[in-house]
């Protein structure tokens, strides 16, 4: 008597087959949306960030329209560009330069100015260039009205960031053997030094020239 009720005591906490099959399905179909969830989450985020690499940003956007007006201003006049690349010494810049063909400048407008009736601007090298350089070059006032459809900014600093592309016939070019550096110390106190020179000056003819924009740099 006594065994009987412990065997069918025994009986009732043991599950019975069917039940084990169905929670065994159970952790069958939970690991399954466990992997599928992971799998999704993994795939969506891996699209995005190919979409992402896939779309241009708004300063790539305005970087690749900077290059085209300036690649369109020298196909225009069939101009020579990348002359900056691998560039050392003064014989480089003169025998690429002094060619009497046109080549593209990008830069500033660091001043204009009127000597001997004529007028000149000077464009100084962008924060992009691998060199630096100063362009003094004759100008029409046509090509002066021209450059500045763009207002310059009546902030002195923000001019050192307005992009234009220049055209022009080169005639000259020299490099300063020194040039001359001042460091502040203190309050009053100022050192100078001299240091080799790594400017470029060309002197020369403006052909045309464009507005390109504010420089990015970052």
């Amino acid at each position: 008597m006594w065994l009987g009720v412990i065997k069918s005591g025994f009986d009732s906490r043991r599950p019975d087959k069917k039940e084990t099959m169905e929670y065994k399905k159970g952790v069958i179909i939970l690991i399954l949306v466990v992997v599928l969830v992971i799998w999704g989450t993994h795939y969506f985020s891996s699209n995005q960030g190919a979409e992402n690499d896939q779309q241009p940003t708004k300063q790539e956007e305005e970087v690749a329209q900077t290059d085209t007006s300036a690649l369109q201003l020298a196909k225009a006049y069939q101009a020579t560009i990348d002359w900056e690349e691998n560039l050392t010494y003064t014989l480089q810049a003169q025998e690429r330069l002094i060619t009497g063909k046109p080549t593209l400048f990008k830069g500033y407008v660091d001043d204009i100015f009127r000597q001997d009736e004529k007028v000149f601007v000077r464009i100084a090298s962008s924060f992009a260039s691998p060199i630096n350089y100063i362009l003094e070059l004759e100008c029409s006032q046509t090509i002066v009205d021209k450059l500045f459809t763009h207002k310059p900014s009546d902030n002195a600093f923000r001019k050192f960031f307005d992009d234009y592309a220049i055209v022009a016939i080169i005639k000259e070019v020299t490099r300063p053997a020194f040039t001359l550096e001042g460091s502040s110390l203190s309050d009053g106190d100022v050192s100078i030094s001299i240091e080799p020179s790594n400017l470029f000056t060309a002197k020369g003819v403006c052909i045309d020239g464009v507005y390109l924009g504010e420089e990015k740099l970052f």
